[in-house]
């Protein structure tokens, strides 16, 4: 008897299971066929780990924003070129370990968030002229930043933070529009002198790296610098003091606390 009816209780507890699951289901093909008229698709907690096909068909090429965090994707296919109309994509939490070569088509894309997946790689991104924010913490890009950056004319706001990241590639230091950089938590031990020709950096976090001194031009360029992050770093203190434009940036900071802005304790760069 007992046998029996525990039998019987594992059958319902996979006939639930199957309900559910078909419920699941078509509560996602539910939210692509509203998503033909709404241009918004939100996937966020859908249990998906494969993309369905009725998502990347041509009825989809007008959505705007596209929602895919937190589920258990392991890949995107190229067919996401579809979306060329895609302006904001999110695809962080997942399982990740690349981005399909086709992200870079989608011209009309201005933020992707890739957070918290396992890249190891970035495709080439040169296409994406109007992409604004990239947010792609919490990978394992390191120990070279892959070098993708190049042509990105429109990117203000970039967060490479908790990589494993060693060594910058070169081509970061070519996007000129970038506001804020996001580097904290990986390994870097020195910060190539290009960056210095970042003119409209504002925000700069490389706390909790491995960085002993800052190249002697990096102030040189960067006069819009008003938040500069360095706790966690075994920075010689007096040499920072000495390096060029070091100062003419701390008065910049103090100005910027007396108007109003962002307050950096100086103790100025988390450093005292």
């Amino acid at each position: 008897m007992g046998c029996a009816r525990s039998s019987a209780v594992r059958f319902l507890d996979t006939e639930e299971d199957a309900q559910e699951k078909t419920k699941a289901s078509t509560s996602v093909l539910q939210k692509i066929d509203q998503s033909r008229t709404t241009y918004r698709l939100n996937l966020r907690e859908s249990a998906l780990t494969e993309l369905p096909q009725a998502a990347l068909d041509a009825r989809t090429a007008n959505l705007k924003i596209v929602i895919l965090s937190f589920n258990s994707l392991q890949r995107l296919p190229d067919a996401i070129r579809t979306w060329q109309g895609v302006r904001s994509l999110s695809v962080s939490h997942n399982l990740l370990t690349e981005l399909p070569s086709a992200i870079g088509s989608l011209v009309n894309l201005e933020q992707l968030e890739a957070y918290h997946n396992y890249l190891t790689s970035l495709p080439q991104l040169s296409g994406l002229v109007h992409l604004k924010v990239l947010t792609l913490h919490s990978n394992r890009l390191g120990p070279v930043l892959p070098d993708v950056f190049h042509g990105m004319k429109s990117l203000s706001e970039v967060d490479l933070s908790r990589n494993e990241i060693q060594e910058l590639s070169p081509s970061l230091s070519s996007v000129t529009c970038l506001v804020r950089l996001d580097l904290y938590s990986n390994h870097l031990q020195e910060l190539p002198g290009s960056l210095g020709g970042l003119s409209n950096l504002v925000h700069l976090d490389v706390s909790s790296n491995q960085l002993k001194a800052l190249p002697p031009e990096f102030f040189q360029g960067t006069l819009l610098l008003a938040e500069l992050w360095l706790k966690g770093n075994p920075i010689d203190r007096a040499a920072l003091l000495n390096t060029p434009g070091f100062l003419a940036f701390t008065d910049r900071q103090q100005r910027s606390t007396k108007d109003g802005g962002p307050r950096v304790a100086l103790k100025i760069c988390g450093l005292w």
